[in-house]
């Protein structure tokens, strides 16, 4: 895909999709079912996207998850591996960009 099929698949239906795919599959702060909380993981859409397009696979994304619950969002402490839940995330969305851009 050129840089320009792939910016308007981003606007057009891969920002959404990845938006609702960290709300349904991620979501650590149990918003999911809040409407008006639709756009509370937009800041880590973009950072996703990036290691997406750089090549990351589903333990690559979860420890970026990961990173996001303990250093940003300030929800537990470092462990010494991510936990099979976010594996399971991290390769349901590498499953979906693949599926999505292809």
């Amino acid at each position: 895909m050129n840089a320009r099929d792939f910016n308007q698949w981003w606007r057009e239906h891969g920002r959404q999709e990845l938006r609702e795919l960290l709300m349904a599959e991620w979501d650590p702060i149990g918003v999911a079912d809040a409407p008006e909380a639709y756009d509370e993981y937009d800041f880590y859409l973009e950072p996703v996207l990036g290691l997406l397009r750089g090549g990351a696979d589903a333990a690559e994304i979860a420890e970026y998850l990961d990173r996001v619950e303990i250093e940003q969002m300030e929800l537990g402490e470092p462990t010494e591996q991510v936990s099979d839940q976010q594996l399971d995330v991290g390769a349901r969305i590498v499953k979906w960009y693949a599926a999505s851009t292809d």
